[in-house]
């Protein structure tokens, strides 16, 4: 997440939270979804897998956000 500027919350569900974030290398403005790993042995949940999953299947829809890219992060 270095780099992206987050610049505010635009909502949760139920795997977690949707941050409004700006690229810093490009300037573009994209949701970052942040899911909560209730327990970190269990992995990512099955429906998010099931989402991203999706996600990456669909192609140029304006009617659904683009995955530009997936990552993970180890926090304190």
């Amino acid at each position: 997440m270095d780099q992206y500027n987050i610049l505010g919350r635009i909502g949760e569900g139920a795997h977690g939270i949707v941050l409004k974030a700006k690229h810093i290398e490009s300037g573009e403005v994209v949701a970052l979804k942040k899911v909560s790993l209730r327990n970190p042995e269990e992995g990512i949940p099955n429906t998010a897998l099931r989402e991203i999953k999706a996600l990456q299947q669909i192609e140029d829809n304006p009617y659904v956000v683009r995955l530009r890219e997936g990552f993970s992060t180890l926090e304190p």
